[in-house]
């Protein structure tokens, strides 16, 4: 019964990790449970846990990749074209989820204290808002690439591919959220704030 329930709990944990992969960064934030990670652990760092959940976020994209192309029924020569495209945009995704989540984490103790530096508010919002910028233009310019691969009526049905895959996921998430807060135990340690900016970022 133990191994069972251990099997269950490392695959619903699986799936929140693939969700989130392909979750937009507003998604993602929205989705992210408060508190501490179930288990009472503390939360994993910037870097932490980043490989399994790379791993799982490009299983996960192999799923997404065949449902895609069954369902807009791809010949091969948009298939050869348009899978670089979807990995490119989810790997971007990828990317300004994990920066944003960063950003956001050493902004929020900044809001709350009063005594925080306004220069270092202003430093932390502009390389908030200069990624979001970079982002949307990279995110821009792929869906322009993707829409040129395929035909009109492919476009539409990219379009409510992707809303109904994030819906699926989005779904998985709150169904291992709903089960994780039946048997999350007492806090455990605080989670560790994010490094500081650089004069690199």
């Amino acid at each position: 019964m133990k191994v069972q329930l251990k099997v269950a709990t490392v695959r619903s944990a699986s799936a929140v990790l693939l969700a989130a992969a392909l979750l937009t960064p507003s998604q993602a934030l929205a989705q992210r449970p408060s508190g501490p990670p179930p288990g009472g652990g503390a939360a994993a760092g910037p870097t932490g846990g980043a490989g399994n959940a790379d791993d799982l976020a490009e299983t996960l994209e192999i799923y997404m990749i065949a449902k895609m192309k069954r369902d807009l029924s791809l010949t091969r020569d948009q298939e050869e074209k348009l899978v670089p495209l979807v990995q490119d945009l989810s790997e971007a995704r990828r990317e300004r989820r994990r920066a944003r989540f960063l950003d956001m984490t050493r902004l929020r103790p900044l809001a709350e204290d009063p005594a925080s530096s306004e220069d270092e508010i202003r430093r932390v919002l502009s390389h908030l808002e200069n990624g979001e910028k970079i982002f949307r233009t990279r995110e821009a310019g792929t869906l322009d690439q993707v829409r040129a691969v395929l035909g009109p009526r492919q476009q539409a049905q990219f379009i409510f591919f992707q809303e109904r895959f994030r819906k699926e996921m989005q779904q998985k998430l709150r169904q291992f959220r709903d089960g994780a807060a039946q048997d999350r135990p007492l806090r455990g340690p605080r989670r560790q704030g994010a490094p500081p900016l650089t004069d690199d970022e």
